[in-house]
């Protein structure tokens, strides 16, 4: 907020700083896991509202443009990878294909094609068979577990004899363990009020910590306020007061990292130790393999039924499938290693490329599609259009600009050229209407003539208020709203290039 004199004239204004879109500001976790969420259309970063299709399109348009470079030309079709189940629900699940769909498109794909990811995965591992097998992928990573029964090793006897699938896997596991392990040192059950009358502190606040996605709407001024009510008469003062320093100085996120790299200690050893430390709150907890194990034995059983119900579906018995390959971060947890190991034999199971096996099974599928060799339903912008589950409820925030953003990806990842410049300096104006504008000084010419035009040195012919600065000089240019933009006038150039 500045304060602006100028003669017999005073008020007070906000100042706006000029602020790089793509500058690190905002962690995302599980995006594709929201898609399916009827009612989460988008989030607010800074003060623009991204779509949740648009912040989508914004990782495909780099993926894109990194892949156009790499081969040297234009990309129009796409093959995603896709869960088995993005939702349990029909409804859900098709809202959340429609989703991405959508932001492939918007990334500027012709063509959209899905498979699932462990029938993706299958084709990467089938790349190393020189005989025919029956394969169960057992692909369980943070969002969701998918399973899928091929044959594979033929390309004449290629089939998908099962899939299968339930939104359940790593981020579940990450929430358990807040919520059973952590939330105790911040208040939960704790007692607060009068003294005549004792109230506990209510779960809903607890629901909300162990939740990643939702612990930032403690920060919010109406949860502030219940917490701040409720440490005034809390029996453990100090707990509610830890929660409110790790909620107001956004540890929340770094809570679950430490959680999370907790669980991957316990694939490797017996026991680990959860230390949180903050402002205002230190938080030392220990867990053992067997209480993680015991914390999350609803999901274990899930698992272990749906695993038999995919094999069921596919036609064989335990004895017939040759393979079974793990692949994600999940499928890493020994419990489930050992589930598989029991059920198929030690032999069987394998594991591939934890994190990139769904990705090189794409490429292998992709370049089926292109040969004619793999058929799979293309979809077209014709195709895109969401279910009527989907909600267009949004804040009162001004929605980002794609476009501009797109080209602002595009600028960082292939580079502005302008051009050999002559000179290290810039000519900066201001036109009739308010719009700056820089060009190359071109300080031979002024040399050499006396009267220059202003169109012939790129300006425009109502140019004013003319400025020379080097060319990565820092100006600040105050607009005809009192707010103020801090650049350069190579950016300044780079953005005219850019149009």
């Amino acid at each position: 907020e500045l304060e602006i004199f100028g003669g017999d004239m005073y008020y007070v204004t906000d100042a706006y700083v000029y602020v790089d879109v793509l500058s690190p500001g905002r962690l995302f976790l599980s995006v594709k896991t929201g898609l399916r969420a009827a009612d989460y259309p988008g989030t607010v970063v800074g003060q623009f509202y991204y779509p949740l299709e648009d912040l989508i399109a914004t990782f495909l348009t780099t993926t894109k443009i990194r892949a156009e470079a790499e081969l040297g030309h234009e990309l129009r079709e796409v093959v995603l990878g896709r869960p088995v189940r993005f939702a349990t629900d029909d409804e859900h699940d098709r809202l959340a294909q429609a989703r991405l769909m959508r932001a492939a498109f918007r990334a500027g794909y012709e063509k959209v094609y899905f498979q699932p990811e462990p029938i993706a995965a299958a084709y990467s591992y089938e790349t190393t068979l020189d005989k025919p097998e029956n394969v169960l992928v057992f692909d369980f990573g943070g969002g969701t577990l998918d399973i899928t029964v091929m044959c594979l090793g033929d390309p004449k006897r290629r089939q998908v004899l099962a899939t299968g699938g339930i939104p359940v896997a790593g981020d579940v596991f990450d929430q358990k363990l807040v919520r059973h392990k952590l939330a105790r040192h911040f208040g939960e059950g704790s007692p607060y009020g009068v003294r005549h009358k004792n109230l506990t502190v209510p779960g809903w606040i607890y629901d909300t910590f162990a939740n990643w996605q939702t612990i930032l709407e403690l920060q919010s001024a109406e949860h502030k306020r219940v917490l701040q009510d409720i440490a005034q008469t809390a029996r453990r003062k100090y707990q509610i007061e830890a929660l409110i320093n790790l909620v107001s100085n956004n540890y929340g996120l770094k809570m679950f990292d430490i959680v999370e790299q907790t669980k991957r200690t316990l694939s490797g050893k017996r026991g680990a130790e959860i230390l949180l430390e903050g402002p205002g709150f230190q938080v030392r907890d220990f867990v053992t393999r067997t209480e993680f194990e015991r914390i999350i034995r609803a999901e274990i059983l899930a698992i272990d039924a749906h695993v038999d119900e995919v094999v069921a579906q596919s036609g064989l018995t335990v004895d017939e499938i040759d393979v079974v390959i793990r692949t994600g971060g999940s499928a890493q947890v020994p419990v489930f290693v050992e589930m598989l190991e029991q059920k198929f034999g030690e032999e069987k199971v394998r594991a591939i490329d934890t994190f990139s096996s769904v990705t090189a099974g794409l490429g292998v599928i992709a370049h089926g599609v292109a040969a004619g060799e793999i058929g799979l339903k293309a979809h077209t912008p014709a195709d895109d259009v969401l279910p009527t589950t989907a909600k267009h409820n949004r804040p009162n925030v001004a929605p980002i600009n794609l476009d501009l953003v797109q080209r602002r990806i595009r600028a960082e990842e292939l580079g502005v050229e302008l051009g050999e410049l002559a000179t290290e300096q810039a000519l900066i104006c201001i036109d009739g209407d308010g719009v700056a504008t820089a060009v190359p000084y071109p300080k031979d010419r002024f040399e050499q003539k006396k009267n220059i035009r202003f169109t012939d040195i790129g300006l425009p012919d109502t140019a004013s208020a003319l400025m020379v600065a080097e060319l990565d000089e820092q100006i600040l240019l105050l607009t005809s709203h009192y707010r103020f933009v801090l650049t350069t006038p190579r950016q300044m150039m780079e953005q005219q290039k850019m149009s």
